[in-house]
């Protein structure tokens, strides 16, 4: 039998993309976990659901290793999306926004480094391989697709990508985790990288307006992390 490979993030991770530019596209193509998964011969377990931040990641991994033999899984990888997005859960069903409407930039980041450190001790303790990088940034612009609409509850909120990654670089954190965490912390602010800085090229996106990998793009992130497992 395979062993497991259990991958959660956003919409850069999930199997089941479906662009909000271009709606009638067919975005089936293979995505980065399946490839890896395929490199590896490792079974693939997708968790990634577009539009969610660092709450679901971590939760999502951890229900699903609850569930399962720990002999049974091969690697676990926590694809890590924007500190400021809000996830919770209702009626067995998960839900997000891109902004939270409460806290700051610094709770943002705390919040998501709580995630990130847990994430590697829970890993560490169950003596699984793990994994976890910056798929995108960290850092949001507040804004979504390219265009210049600022959601209203960001509006007062906002700092700069410096103090974003001054406020990684001066927390506890920033010096317990491991070497597992691939680029961290996910900047070049403190030079480190998250995975959509490998995609160079104009033909590793869907679109101009589309900023998602298309299945090339899928194809570097893949490789980026096979080169290091």
């Amino acid at each position: 039998m395979k062993k497991k490979l259990i991958v959660s993030g956003c919409s850069y991770t999930t199997n089941n993309y479906i662009s909000s530019i271009h709606p009638n596209m067919d975005c089936s193509w293979p995505k980065w976990p399946e490839l890896l998964a395929n490199k590896l011969n490792m079974e693939c377990i997708n968790l990634g659901a577009s539009g969610h931040g660092q709450e679901y990641i971590y939760s999502s991994i951890l229900d699903k290793l609850g569930t399962l033999d720990k002999e049974d899984v091969g690697l676990v990888i926590a694809g890590w999306s924007r500190a400021s997005r809000r996830d919770w859960k209702t009626h067995d069903l998960w839900h997000s926004n891109k902004w939270d409407e409460k806290g700051d930039n610094k709770y943002f980041v705390y919040r998501m480094l709580r995630y990130q450190y847990s994430f590697q001790q829970i890993c560490k303790s169950l003596n699984i391989r793990y994994k976890q990088a910056q798929i995108i940034d960290s850092y949001d612009y507040a804004c979504w697709s390219g265009t210049k609409e600022v959601w209203p509850e960001a509006v007062g909120k906002v700092l700069t990508k410096k103090n974003h990654y001054k406020e990684i670089h001066n927390s506890p954190y920033y010096k317990l985790i491991d070497e597992n965490f691939l680029g961290f912390p996910g900047g070049e602010e403190l030079g480190g990288y998250c995975m959509q800085d490998f995609m160079k090229h104009p033909d590793h996106f869907i679109s101009d307006k589309d900023w998602h990998p298309n299945a090339e793009g899928h194809k570097i992130i893949a490789e980026k992390f096979y080169e290091n497992i």
